[in-house]
């Protein structure tokens, strides 16, 4: 057995993936020491990959996987059909296995798409759901399979990860936001209304175990104090353009973890930049970002985001207040986070 572990670990098939999923419970490798038994080894295997038993059992031939031109699936952009060979030859197998019994499949159901969903819809279902599109596949004779076992970290797996251009707009609202103050007369924390807008196009590339999501955009970001703050601080309003990246890694097929960051160029800053305030100014910004999907089941997942954001701008002395109290520069910065739970459809 030694011999035809180290084949089929040549295309990917490590040894205690070959004795977990392709040879039954019961095998013990000291049936292979007759040629009888290495022989039903060797046929098993091969009938649950789909290649010629003599492949597996001449010492000198080299496995070489068959090819299938009527399978079509989708590829991140660095990945080749060659790739999910193996991937593609196993989920295939099993589905062979499958259509053995399987209910014979009905021809005219499946060619209109219209007709699929009046089909769902006279059926009772509220929706066409993904749900509902599998239980009509199957009662169709269609079978439809997850195939999660696959072998880890040698074979690429056929993906339907996000790609190419897309958009976004995102509104937020702070609730129950304080900031401090320390004066002669008092000191409390007082109300501040953080609320924005920003707007982006994104394009999305993935790349194996990762994807990497680009965008530019623009947005607006205001801090406003309560009317009954103690100091004399100006409002601000910040807009500006942005530019950034963010990177996921595929931890597993749904699992996700990853971290960005974006570059502000402010084209203005509110109160801040009036004469009777600080005067004008140089101002720019960043954020860092960092989030995690995590599956659970019944197709729900639980989604975190933490965000970082800071804006700073130095004066050029110009302004009443920088004339008197000799203020060089000012910044605002807010750190927000979400943890979403949702489910996928």
């Amino acid at each position: 057995m030694k011999g035809l572990y180290e084949k089929l670990r040549s295309i990917g098939l490590r040894t205690p993936y070959v004795r977990k999923y392709l040879l039954p419970e019961w095998w013990d490798d000291a049936a292979a020491i007759s040629p009888a038994g290495f022989t039903e080894a060797v046929w098993i295997i091969a009938r649950h990959l789909g290649v010629d038993p003599s492949q597996l059992r001449d010492d000198a031939a080299s496995v070489k996987l068959p090819s299938n031109e009527r399978v079509h699936y989708k590829l991140s952009g660095d990945a080749q059909p060659e790739s999910v060979a193996l991937a593609r030859l196993l989920a295939e197998q099993v589905a062979k296995f499958v259509m053995l019994g399987a209910p014979q499949q009905k021809q005219e159901a499946h060619r209109d798409a219209g007709a699929i969903r009046t089909n769902i819809l006279e059926a009772g279902a509220p929706w066409v759901s993904f749900g509902n599109v599998l239980d009509f596949c199957w009662s169709a004779g269609i079978p439809v399979l997850h195939v999660s076992e696959l072998p880890a970290g040698t074979t690429k797996k056929m993906d339907g990860i996000q790609s190419g251009l897309g958009f976004s707009f995102n509104l937020y609202h702070s609730a129950g936001s304080q900031v401090g103050a320390d004066t002669d007369e008092t000191v409390g924390n007082y109300a501040i209304n953080q609320h924005g807008f920003e707007g982006a196009v994104h394009y999305r590339q993935p790349l194996g175990l990762i994807s990497i999501n680009g965008e530019v955009g623009y947005g607006q970001h205001n801090y406003l104090l309560s009317a009954d703050f103690p100091l004399e601080v100006p409002d601000t309003q910040y807009s500006a353009f942005h530019a950034g990246a963010h990177l996921d890694l595929h931890v597993t097929d749904h699992a996700t973890i990853g971290f960005g960051g974006k570059l502000f160029y402010v084209l203005d800053n509110g109160d801040m930049s009036s004469l009777d305030w600080y005067g004008p100014g140089s101002a720019s910004g960043f954020s860092l970002d960092a989030s995690f999907v995590i599956p659970l089941p019944k197709q729900l997942f639980v989604k975190g985001d933490l965000n970082y954001r800071r804006f700073s701008t130095e004066f050029d002395g110009a302004g009443v207040i920088t004339e008197e109290e000799t203020v060089l520069g000012a910044s605002d910065a807010a750190m927000n986070g979400s943890v979403n739970l949702g489910i996928q459809f």
